[in-house]
């Protein structure tokens, strides 16, 4: 729940959106429909506690990734197992006074 709420909070702060206040129309961050989860890739040599990295992803209009960066990692030898796995991600468009627009969002990764 708590890693919910993250993304919801950085959604909003990385997109800008608002639902209230607008009188021109609707407007919410895009919502994941698909996600995928990650796991240490089998030579990883390093402590197998859950490590969690946040990948920024740009989206077009039709919520469809169009590319993906490291916005905040533990440790770097992780960060391709992170981008595969949120490049596999799914979301609905982001929605800006009624019209689909595009936009970015920060996700929280687990690797586990």
């Amino acid at each position: 729940m708590k890693n919910k709420v993250l993304l919801i909070l950085l959604m909003y702060v990385i997109t800008g959106c608002t639902t209230t206040g607008s009188n021109t129309g609707r407007s919410e961050p895009p919502h994941i429909l698909q996600k995928e989860d990650a796991s240490y890739p089998e030579n990883y040599a390093g402590d197998r506690k859950p490590q969690q990295i946040i990948v920024e992803m740009n989206l077009d209009e039709t919520g469809r990734i169009t590319d993906t960066f490291i916005h905040s990692s533990p440790d770097p030898k992780l960060n391709d197992v992170a981008i595969e796995a949120a490049k596999k991600f799914k979301f609905s468009p982001m929605i800006n006074n009624g019209e689909k627009v595009p936009g970015k969002v920060r996700v929280p990764i687990t690797i586990r």
